[in-house]
């Protein structure tokens, strides 16, 4: 089984246009990936397809510059016949790149999952992203991987325009230096304005994890007029005081489709239950629920913290 796994990490290689040269091979790093990847998809049901064209899921190129292939692992290219939407369900798909090693290893520098990608020919060669949620500080942001060597780890550094400080990208090999509070660190206290809660505005944090240990699964951006999250936006179109602290929110929401994928504006009805401006509960029908609390920026990790969100939270 083995050797037939690398024969198909091998063959998943040499699918692409980039040559790999035979002295370096495929690290078993990339090896033991793909075995993953096609035992996931036989579990579930699929057969692997064609592994050229869109079906390229490994993309052996130097992004570092040092003159090595190091691999870029796209879950969302799986060409998994019959169950072509496993890896990326909500319209995101997680993209690695592995760096190749002296001794000829691979390492994980980058993991993330992201809407779209595209690789930049070199040398070194470059990974352009576009994400979606509160990690970018928007509902999408364009960034593009730069490798630092004296850190060895990548860095992400804006395409589209944001105003935000270079961050280590998430995976990175090396944890960055910490780095010192940007110059705005941005939130809001005001009152609350008719057809909004009474709820700073700004990060909200699940409970259950510290404001340094954020994630997109985890967090939640509350704006002037709605709130965001990994996979939706939603504007709050109705605010109705209930009485000890509940409100019910009436709010339409458009789901952040990605690989293709775009769904139309949808409307709900939720309660929130607010116990003071630093914590709610909401509850959807059904029963299920979400408590977050608000975490000041400058309490939060990369790349939240170098966020310029002041438009969103106005």
């Amino acid at each position: 089984m083995m050797q037939g796994m690398a024969a198909i990490a091998a063959a998943a290689v040499a699918a692409t246009a980039a040559p790999v040269h035979a002295q370096e091979g495929v690290p078993r790093e990339i090896e033991a990936r793909v075995s993953e990847l096609v035992a996931r998809c036989v579990a579930a049901g699929g057969t692997l397809g064609s592994m050229r064209g869109e079906g390229r899921f490994v993309l052996p190129a130097d992004f570092t510059g040092d003159g090595r292939l190091d691999f870029l692992v796209s879950e969302g290219n799986v060409p998994c016949t019959g169950r072509p939407a496993l890896f990326r369900p909500d319209g995101l798909a997680r993209v690695e790149l592995w760096v190749r090693q002296a001794d000829g290893s691979a390492r994980l520098a980058f993991a993330d999952r992201l809407l779209a990608f595209r690789v930049l020919a070199g040398p070194p060669a470059r990974l352009q992203i576009a994400r979606r949620g509160p990690a970018c500080g928007a509902a999408r942001c364009g960034d593009e991987l730069r490798w630092n060597a004296s850190a060895t780890r990548f860095e992400l550094a804006p395409t589209d325009g944001r105003r935000v400080a270079i961050a280590a990208a998430p995976g990175a090999m090396a944890p960055a230096a910490t780095a010192a509070a940007p110059a705005a660190q941005a939130h809001s206290t005001q009152a609350a304005k008719p057809g909004t809660l009474p709820l700073k505005r700004g990060y909200f944090v699940s409970a259950e994890d510290p404001c340094n240990r954020a994630s997109n699964a985890t967090v939640n951006l509350l704006t002037g007029n709605g709130i965001n999250g990994s996979r939706d936006v939603c504007t709050f179109t109705r605010v109705e005081p209930q009485g000890g602290g509940r409100y019910r929110v009436t709010q339409r929401c458009q789901e952040l489709g990605g690989w293709g994928r775009e769904s139309p504006p949808e409307e709900s009805t939720v309660t929130f239950e607010i116990p003071d401006d630093s914590r709610f509960t909401i509850r959807w029908p059904g029963g299920s629920s979400s408590s977050k609390r608000y975490c000041p920026q400058s309490s939060m990790n990369e790349p939240f913290r170098s966020n310029d969100i002041r438009d969103l939270i106005r």
